[in-house]
């Protein structure tokens, strides 16, 4: 029923990353069923390092494992394709390249983020049940950001108390407010602040459009460009599901990266490729890095062949603690040698 596409790299970016990304999967499996999909773009993570859902399966929940697809861009591939771009991460790129690695036979894919946590209201057991129930359209929501100290509060092992408590609060709070875009009457493609958090679609619209412009490989408005191409795409519709769903943020701005890095960020033409965009389709048809053979594997798959290096031991011998060989007491710790 439904492929959600999200990306990153193993980088540390922002406040706590490891505890949010894995907060994130666990809460976002909670509303799918066994028949939807989660696939991760890991982009440009140091090939010494192991993919950011590598790096914290252990805290993944059962279900969030068994629903994860990670597909690995190297940064070979980075070098390769980056051009002028002073990005880390070309965000287009990743997010295609699991637009076309999608199980076809899912009707609708959802491009988000691994911070972001979708809460049902009480009537949907699940997004495929809410689904099920909506017409094919292009469709936007408003999302509610949590600060740091609250989300961070709760453990990330509890997907589903946890989900309920961040309702809860922000009902109590009076936080549920949407963030609209201002001057509605003169654009309509874009409802709400931050739409790259939540743009639900059809696969076959994303397919049409040839995914997100991939020639945009600067900071922002790429979301905007690709709400412009579905708008226009849709007869010039955009819908939402507010009174069926909330998108929460995981707020991660305490790190400062991008307070530090606000005077330096060269920015997508908005004027050029939202305000004027024409054109629905992007790219062209190697989009999504359709022509390379990209890895791509299951995580819990790969989780339980890692469990298979340990083989059970003898108690008895192990709790013995025979040394391997006889101490060879002339050898000398690389350390010395090397003069540390």
């Amino acid at each position: 029923m439904l492929s959600v596409i999200t990306y990153g790299r193993n980088d540390n970016y922002g406040f706590n990353l490891h505890k949010r990304t894995a907060f994130g999967f666990n809460c976002l499996a909670e509303a799918l069923t066994d028949e939807d999909e989660i696939l991760f773009v890991d982009y440009n993570t140091p090939r010494h390092l192991p993919t950011l859902p590598e790096f914290i399966w252990d805290t993944l929940t059962p279900k969030a494992l068994s629903l994860l697809k990670v597909i690995r861009i190297s940064p070979e591939i980075h070098e390769q394709i980056k051009r002028d771009s002073p990005l880390k991460i070309l965000e287009n790129v990743a997010r295609n390249a699991a637009i076309v690695r999608s199980n076809r036979l899912n009707h609708w894919v959802l491009s988000t983020n691994p911070d972001v946590l979708l809460v049902l209201a009480s009537g949907w057991p699940n997004m495929a049940a809410l689904l099920r129930s909506q017409p094919d359209s292009f469709y936007e929501m408003p999302r509610f950001d949590i600060p740091e100290s609250v989300w961070s509060a709760l453990p990330r092992g509890e997907p589903r108390n946890n989900l309920h408590v961040l309702r809860d609060w922000l009902v109590h709070n009076k936080a549920a407010i949407a963030e609209t875009v201002p001057d509605y009457r003169f654009q309509k493609f874009l409802l709400f602040d931050a739409p790259g958090d939540f743009q639900l679609a059809p696969r076959e619209y994303f397919f049409r459009l040839r995914g997100f412009d991939e020639s945009m490989n600067r900071y922002l408005h790429s979301d905007s460009n690709l709400a412009k191409r579905m708008w226009l795409l849709n007869g010039e519709r955009t819908d939402h599901l507010l009174g069926h769903l909330w998108i929460l943020h995981q707020d991660h701005y305490l790190s400062g990266e991008w307070a530090s890095n606000v005077g330096t960020i060269v920015h997508n033409d908005y004027h050029g490729k939202v305000r004027l965009q024409t054109q629905i389709e992007a790219n062209d048809s190697d989009w999504g890095l359709q022509g390379l053979s990209l890895p791509m594997f299951s995580l819990g798959q790969r989780a339980e062949t890692g469990s298979r290096f340990f083989s059970p031991l003898n108690v008895s011998v192990n709790g013995g603690l025979p040394l391997s060989r006889e101490v060879d007491w002339g050898l000398q710790p690389l350390y010395r040698l090397c003069h540390y």
